[in-house]
């Protein structure tokens, strides 16, 4: 299910869906609605004309970078694609570009599942294991599974999520693995969603690893059905991990999905890994090969919750999808991970995990009011309720970071804040996050700083944010479910 704390501050009702607008610079979905409601919204000054012009800015500033805007023959600005429209067919792809799609789709890779170390695959085969299987008469095999590995590979969205690549430059799973694999493995395409046809493909096959490529398709304008994957997808998984039990059992199984969003996993616990990536675009297979033969260590974290079931919360049909085009906010704030926390639920995958090839290790947390303790801090207190510089900070939260695993990785350390019980917030909110890149044993120092915008609520009798007086749970950790440090603070 949805949650939205990774990109921006906490939902609160409507004037926080609202002011959504200016976070999200590119939203085209219904631009005459979306520009109204900011209209009405700035005029109420939750959002100001400045935060207005600045998104405006940063979309005109990327149009005139890449050719789209020009000067048209009587000296006004225009749309350049309306007076050469072949300009937006040219082709501007250049190698670094190539290389920075690899590394963002390889470094938002998430790692959800790793039984015994099933991942990295060995770049290499040893010395001993590969001579026991060539007096077999082959290599070690690598099978790629799904029409998603090569004939249909689910590299985008649709509407805004278009990336529209030349397909000769589409690096599918299969090229990927193919490629990085080398000689040291014999890499064959099983390109069917047929669970019936790839298990007898798989059963003349007997491949050491399978890696099933799967997905599931969305846009904008349409709501997903439901949160399955593909028609055939989840069916072509359960199958193969069956087949590969009764007739294969030593084999490791691996599921690469590329999604739009939250899925439903069924079969997780009958598969060796899984990797998730949200539309990772044209160099998926490389990136994808460079997570799998552990070029890269995959560090990313779910920016959303992934749910036990469909509708694991309840909602009522006027909550979604509405009745007579209305739809009621009933949850208020209690959505995504806050209602797991609220309600005490485990979910499938929850919101901000994600696994690495190494460990990390948390310590020496601190948290620091302004300007220390005592007649000070509270001095400093009085200063912050009478500021309106929402950037303020209030806290300073401390915690280092150690690499405690034998490979280098990143880890995506996150902060979550408890609210005094007193004012009704959800239980838990996420309020920073950082990243860091550690080499085997070292360790990092790491600051997050909390605003006066971290510790406000909306007021909805004053019409403006509120900073909140009382006891605080400042937690910090690798995800909303695994904290590995917790504070107390009083304001």
């Amino acid at each position: 299910m949805p949650d939205g704390d990774f990109f921006g501050a906490p939902l609160r009702k409507r004037v926080a869906v609202l002011e959504q607008h200016a976070d999200d610079d590119d939203d085209h979905d219904d631009n005459a609605r979306a520009f109204t409601s900011t209209s009405k919204l700035n005029k109420t000054d939750a959002i100001s004309g400045k935060m207005i012009e600045r998104s405006v800015l940063r979309i005109l500033t990327q149009m005139y970078k890449v050719g789209v805007m020009a000067d048209s023959k009587d000296g006004k600005t225009a749309f350049d694609v309306f007076s050469n429209p072949d300009k937006i067919n040219r082709n501007v792809t250049r190698p670094e570009h190539v290389d920075l799609a690899r590394r963002m789709a390889a470094d938002s890779t998430i790692l959800l599942k790793n039984d015994k170390q099933a991942l990295p695959l060995p770049k290499r085969v040893h010395e001993g294991e590969r001579k026991t299987l060539e007096d077999h008469g082959k290599k070690p095999t690598i099978a790629v599974v799904g029409r998603c590995a090569h004939s249909k590979p689910l590299i985008v969205g649709g509407g805004s999520a278009i990336v529209k690549a030349d397909p000769k430059n589409i690096v599918t799973p299969y090229l990927g693995i193919r490629r990085k694999a080398g000689e040291s493995y014999s890499v064959v395409l099983v390109d069917s969603d047929d669970a019936k046809e790839a298990t007898a493909q798989l059963q003349t096959i007997m491949p050491e690893y399978v890696v099933i490529a799967v997905g599931v398709y969305s846009e904008e304008g349409t709501d997903r059905k439901n949160l399955s994957l593909a028609k055939g997808h989840d069916i072509l998984i359960s199958h193969v991990a069956q087949h590969q039990r009764r007739h294969n059992p030593a084999a490791s199984i691996v599921v690469a999905a590329s999604v739009p969003g939250a899925i439903l996993t069924p079969w997780s616990s009958d598969v060796s890994a899984v990797l998730v990536n949200f539309f990772p675009g044209q160099e998926y297979g490389n990136a994808l090969a460079d997570v799998l033969f552990g070029d890269i260590s995959p560090s990313a974290k779910l920016p959303l919750t992934f749910p036990n079931e469909e509708n694991e919360p309840k909602f009522s049909l006027q909550a979604y999808p509405g009745v007579r085009n209305t739809s009621v906010y009933e949850e208020e704030l209690v959505i995504g991970y806050r209602w797991y926390e609220k309600h005490q639920v485990s979910p499938k995958f929850p919101f901000g995990f994600g696994m690495s090839y190494t460990t990390f290790q948390y310590g020496g947390l601190t948290v620091t009011p302004p300007n220390g303790e005592g007649k000070r801090q509270e001095k400093a207190i009085v200063s912050l309720l009478r500021s309106d510089e929402q950037d303020q900070v209030a806290l300073s939260v401390q915690f280092s970071v150690k690499n405690v695993g034998a490979r280098a990785g990143a880890e995506v350390s996150q902060l979550y804040l408890r609210f005094p019980e007193e004012v009704g917030e959800p239980p838990k909110q996420l309020k920073g996050f950082e990243r860091v890149f550690l080499q085997p044993g070292k360790a990092e120092d790491i600051e997050i700083r909390l605003t006066k915008r971290d510790v406000s609520i909306f007021s909805e009798t004053a019409h403006s944010w509120q900073i909140v007086r009382g006891k605080f749970e400042v937690m910090v950790g690798a995800s909303s479910k695994d904290i590995k440090l917790r504070a107390n603070i009083v304001l």
